[in-house]
């Protein structure tokens, strides 16, 4: 794997991470990619001797300041409302950042909105920001329109104010500059850790037995339930697809999972329909599916999708820019009739 840039920095101070470790928010909306990318990736970097701080939130009946296996955590109070959380998040990080950003060598920022603040805060703490973007806010329709203006903005100064960029994939580079209308710029293409090990069949058969779908094909998608991810228009293929030995897994969840659930019954499928809710085994899950079908309208690169690649399952996505080049079947986004077809094909139906 190609080496995390770190510019010889050895006390490095990570934003925008909304928990670390996992499994200590008490909020409503679940975590995502940037969670997950530090979950596996800081203990590889402290692994390499890297001095690691990671600045989160702050929540209920949880330490503000702790060393969690090596890895020192503070957390920062934030203002709740699906508006406010992640800006306030930054903001009141940028703050904590003047007073003591002087104390790390390098800043790792993590999403738009971290990066923002950070490089502006630059001449108080006078460090370098290597901006990850985790992908792209601005473009993604759940936000309304004057909110992704907004979004572009604090992206564009984010990308062009940074000292360096790292992106998973080529592709996720060059969209990125291409919907910014952004000039290169010093960029790094870092894949994430993917640690998922093989899981024995007998681990495979009680997992399908726990979840009812012994000797079913299973359709399989992992992730949060908020609109951008999609999951209406893989209901609606699911819906029509004529394999009654079929079920759709549907793990994670989100805002979206009662309308979801709704929506399930109103299709009449809910017999043929599980939602797990957060599983904190989702990578070794996922390994009992048949199909892994990602139906976003817009993505970063997902973890689920590399440990579903990892266990060797077939996946169909959406024609996502900046998941070009991956080994995957791809369909246009928000086609239903093209993602049944490329369901039917990826369970041995006829082309």
């Amino acid at each position: 794997m190609p080496e995390f840039p770190l510019f010889g920095a050895r006390n490095v101070l990570v934003l925008g991470s909304k928990e670390y470790p996992l499994g200590t928010s008490t909020d409503p909306i679940p975590s995502g990619g940037i969670e997950i990318y530090w979950e596996r990736h800081a203990p590889v970097l402290r692994g390499q001797g890297v001095s690691l701080t990671v600045l989160t939130r702050r929540f209920p009946g949880v330490p503000h300041n702790e060393n969690v296996g090596g890895i020192r955590v503070v957390r920062i109070p934030w203002i709740p409302g699906k508006l406010f959380r992640t800006p306030t998040f930054a903001l009141f990080s940028a703050v904590w950042l003047l007073f003591h950003g002087r104390e790390y060598d390098l800043i790792i920022s993590n999403g738009p909105w971290a990066t923002f603040f950070a490089v502006l805060t630059k001449p108080f703490h006078r460090r370098k920001v290597l901006f990850i973007p985790h992908g792209i806010a601005h473009t993604q329709p759940q936000y309304p329109a004057w909110s992704r203006f907004f979004h572009k903005i604090v992206e564009k100064t984010a990308y062009l104010l940074s000292d360096a960029v790292l992106f998973f994939t080529s592709g996720e580079a060059d969209y990125y500059r291409s919907v910014l209308h952004a000039p290169e710029k010093k960029t790094y293409l870092v894949p994430p850790v993917v640690l998922v090990g093989p899981v024995p069949e007998e681990e495979k058969q009680r997992l399908r037995k726990e979840l009812g779908v012994s000797g079913k094909k299973v359709i399989m998608f992992v992730g949060r339930l908020v609109k951008v991810k999609g999951v209406d228009i893989l209901l609606r293929a699911f819906a029509r697809l004529n394999r009654p030995d079929a079920v759709l897994v549907i793990v994670g969840d989100g805002p979206e999972r009662e309308n979801l659930e709704h929506f399930v019954t109103d299709l009449g499928i809910s017999d043929r329909v599980i939602f797990t809710g957060w599983r904190n085994d989702a990578s070794k899950l996922v390994s009992i599916a048949d199909v892994f079908v990602l139906p976003s309208l817009s993505e970063g690169l997902p973890q689920s999708l590399l440990e579903a690649l990892a266990h060797g399952v077939p996946c169909i996505v959406s024609d996502i820019p900046q998941l070009k080049g991956l080994p995957v079947t791809y369909f246009k986004r928000g086609d239903v009739q093209a993602l049944l077809e490329k369901i039917g094909v990826a369970l041995g139906d006829t082309e």
